[in-house]
């Protein structure tokens, strides 16, 4: 019975994770009901993981998680990461663990990476669109490659929580086969 809920924590872990990527991806917005599910379902896996034997465990990963919001409101108060990523990036931290923090960041950095450079791309060639009065073609596509570094970069929007909740989906598929 217990593997069973487990397993549907899990599965609700992934899904609200799921829900947060393409929510932020569309809106830029993370919704506080999101995180506060994530919040109130870590408990409810804790008790079905380790029934009470070893609080070590999930206590070093609040520990943890309180660690990562803290240092991520220094990113907040200077603008480079919104309030939702904040305390996405903590409940990711928080699922994560000690065990998985650190394949978390990997997975969620390298997710920001590629998302940072396809923003970035997409507004170079629209730049070079614009400009060319036309729409997209090679040569429009190569000037938009050639002229990336007339890309306004601290204007772009970029969807961290699409990252910071594809680490997380990493974290659930580690901890469902682990």
């Amino acid at each position: 019975m217990i593997a069973q809920l487990e397993y549907f924590i899990l599965l609700c872990f992934a899904a609200l994770m799921v829900w947060t990527a393409v929510r932020d991806f569309r809106t830029f917005i993370i919704p506080n009901q999101i995180c506060i599910a994530l919040l109130l379902l870590y408990p409810a896996y804790v008790l079905t993981v380790w029934h009470g034997t070893n609080p070590g465990m999930w206590i070093a990963a609040v520990v943890l998680a309180v660690a990562v919001f803290a240092c991520s409101i220094s990113l907040f108060a200077v603008g480079a990461m919104g309030g939702g990523d904040v305390k996405l990036l903590a409940l990711g931290a928080l699922w994560a663990g000690p065990a998985l923090i650190l394949e978390f960041f990997v997975v969620t950095a390298a997710t920001g990476l590629l998302l940072a450079a396809v923003v970035t791309l997409r507004a170079s060639i629209q730049l070079a669109q614009a400009e060319a009065e036309g729409g997209m073609t090679r040569s429009t596509v190569a000037a938009g490659i050639a002229g990336l570094r007339h890309v306004p970069f601290s204007k772009l929007m970029i969807p961290y929580g699409t990252a910071i909740a594809t680490g997380g989906l990493y974290v659930a598929f580690q901890l469902l086969v682990g």
